[in-house]
């Protein structure tokens, strides 16, 4: 059995430490659990210290599956992110707002971030608040019907070459990047939903 269908694994690396974890999916019990601290002045990712301790783990964590591990989730734990911020409007001629009205608005912010962006990489976007016939909404309204809306919208970017040299460390044990999220970012919610920062890494 694939073993991705029972398991979750996450490395997070930050300046001063690396961290790679197991989390069986059912019940979130955490299978295996490794993390080197690393020198207090390091001012970037050192990237054959990285090889190392992928090396010295991804084949513990094999033997104790029983099968390859395929993908991980990448938490980032510095200050290489780049947030910008846009708003976009949309007529919507007295119909209801839906979903798929919104999906759409989405993709099209997405869309053009990646055509203006130079070289980075889209990891969180988040909608900072609904402007819907000029009133303001932290939430989208459910049944509503509005001339017009707006999203003001925050993106969390970092650079390709960054996001490439991760793929290609994890490519050296035949391992997929499958998603990246930023520490700072989901550090936040860890109270709110009473669940760890990998849990959340993945919502």
């Amino acid at each position: 059995m694939n073993s991705d269908i029972q398991f979750e694994t996450f490395l997070l690396v930050s300046y001063k430490k690396f961290s790679i974890i197991v989390i069986r999916k059912y019940d979130f019990q955490k299978i295996y659990l490794e993390e080197i601290e690393l020198s207090n002045n390091a001012s970037k990712i050192n990237f054959n210290e990285l090889d190392k301790f992928l090396d010295d783990n991804i084949f513990k964590i094999e033997k104790i599956l029983k099968n390859f591990v395929k993908n991980i989730n990448l938490i980032i734990d510095f200050n290489n992110f780049f947030p910008i911020k846009i708003s976009i409007k949309k007529e919507n001629f007295g119909n209801y707002l839906s979903t798929n009205i919104l999906s759409y608005t989405l993709n099209e912010a997405k869309d053009i971030i990646r055509k203006t962006l130079n070289k980075k990489k889209i990891i969180h976007f988040i909608i900072e608040n609904y402007v819907i016939d000029e009133k303001h909404f932290s939430n989208l309204p459910i049944n509503f019907k509005c001339r017009n809306f707006s999203l003001d919208l925050k993106f969390i970017c970092i650079s390709d070459d960054l996001f490439k040299s991760f793929e290609q460390i994890l490519k050296r044990y035949q391992i997929s990047l499958k998603s990246v999220a930023s520490f700072n970012y989901i550090k936040k919610f860890i109270d709110k939903n009473n669940l760890d920062i990998y849990n959340l890494s993945k919502r």
